[in-house]
């Protein structure tokens, strides 16, 4: 037996399994495969070769060798010619002058002979069948890849049932949101989304605070528990806002609930709040007469018919800044050439002063104002104005003189200004 595995190239085990699997052991399939050559039946003899090859698991240079006779032999100069390649690649020199194949070099010849007939009349045949072969190596190739492929998705199978388990025995939110994000194509993954949300619920439900519910709201937009979720939200972010009393935590309930159930009550709130914060800011306003005076500009602003009005526009009026009046036709100029001259000074109130009566005598930024005595003067109390009240850290009302000024005439001091803002 041992030299009937190293004349045929095999391995002790896979002639052992051929052995039990076949009526007849290799050698005896190739001596019936020569017998049958030899007597002219081709296909008996290639049906030998194919059953000995599918036996040990592997072709061999002998066996090609036999084959490419048969098929020289019947006609089948193609399969001839990959078969005798075939032999080619596989055995040496040594190989081929111990085993006595004296005939190849001339079966070669002949079936390189009847080739280049072929080739002659049926090129594209040729090619043909090298793909079919090729594509039939391929197809081998993919039938082992999808062999494993299975075995894996098998063991993944597996995975996937313990993990299913182990999420619907916790019974959490994480515990399903893990195994969504593992297994996103899971024949469980509407079950896996359902449990989740309700169990997000259940411990929003559970917390009982608003920052609970407002995750949930982000997270599940459209869920079956979104009416509950949004209502049990409103009413604690309402708690809250009355608990503390405080203008922010009115602001966030109705950010979150502009127009909730609550809302009415809430808007009051924080009207009332912030009218009576802008009225005490404007009331114990102690830096100078120029900030308490936007100060109660400020309150008018955002609450003309306020609850306060009588009292701030008496107030308005005897905090009015002052500035000594000019008299003549150009008053209007005189204030508000001493304005900027007061603010190259550093005096920036003064200046404030200033520019607020030019304004009230003369009220729109211009260019190139002609006098009546000839002369030709810019006059922009607007813009100085708001470059005053930036030195001084009044922003808010800056940005409108400024953006008063530009809409009657644009400079670039102007807009270089607001850009600061």
């Amino acid at each position: 037996m041992t030299a009937v595995i190293l004349k045929y190239g095999l391995r002790c085990a896979p002639f052992l399994v051929c052995s039990l699997v076949f009526s007849q052991d290799p050698k005896r399939l190739y001596e019936s495969a020569e017998l049958e050559f030899q007597k002219g039946n081709y296909v008996s003899a290639l049906s030998y070769l194919r059953q000995l090859e599918a036996g040990i698991g592997k072709k061999t240079p002998r066996v090609n060798a036999l084959k490419a006779k048969v098929q020289e032999s019947d006609g089948n100069v193609l399969d001839a010619k990959l078969s005798i390649e075939e032999y080619l690649r596989m055995a040496n020199g040594t190989t081929r002058a111990s085993e006595g194949y004296v005939d190849i070099p001339a079966l070669k010849a002949k079936i390189d002979n009847a080739m280049k007939e072929l080739e002659t009349r049926w090129p594209q045949e040729i090619q043909k069948r090298r793909m079919e072969e090729a594509d039939r190596i391929i197809q081998e190739q993919e039938a082992i890849q999808e062999r494993k492929l299975q075995a894996m998705h098998s063991v993944a199978a597996q995975f996937e049932i313990r993990e299913w388990q182990g999420a619907t025995q916790d019974n959490n939110a994480d515990g399903y949101k893990a195994f969504i994000e593992r297994y996103p194509h899971s024949s469980k993954i509407k079950e896996a989304r359902s449990r989740a949300e309700a169990a997000s619920f259940r411990e929003a439900t559970a917390d009982n605070s608003a920052p609970a519910f407002r995750e949930f709201l982000a997270e599940y937009p459209q869920s079956v528990f979104t009416l509950k979720a949004k209502d049990r939200y409103e009413s604690l972010l309402y708690a809250k806002a009355v608990q503390e009393n405080s203008t922010e935590a009115v602001a966030e309930y109705l950010k979150e609930f502009p127009n909730g159930r609550y809302a009415p009550v809430m808007k009051q709130r924080t009207s009332s709040a912030s009218e009576n914060e802008l009225y005490t800011a404007a009331v114990n306003e102690s830096r100078s007469p120029v900030y308490r005076y936007y100060a109660y500009r400020r309150y008018v602003r955002a609450y003309p018919k306020g609850k306060y009005d009588e009292i701030v526009r008496r107030d308005l009026a005897a905090q009015k800044l002052e500035a000594t009046r000019p008299f003549g036709e150009t008053s209007w100029l005189d204030n508000f050439d001493r304005g900027v001259l007061a603010m190259e000074a550093g005096r920036n109130e003064e200046a404030v002063a200033r520019f607020l009566r030019a304004i009230e005598q003369r009220e729109q930024d211009s260019e190139n104002i002609l006098l009546t005595d000839g002369r030709r003067v810019n006059y922009l109390p607007h813009r100085e104005l708001g470059i005053c009240l930036i030195e001084l850290g009044i922003t808010d009302f800056a940005k409108v003189e400024l953006q008063l000024s530009i809409s009657y005439i644009w400079t670039l001091r102007a807009q270089e200004a607001l850009n600061r803002l």
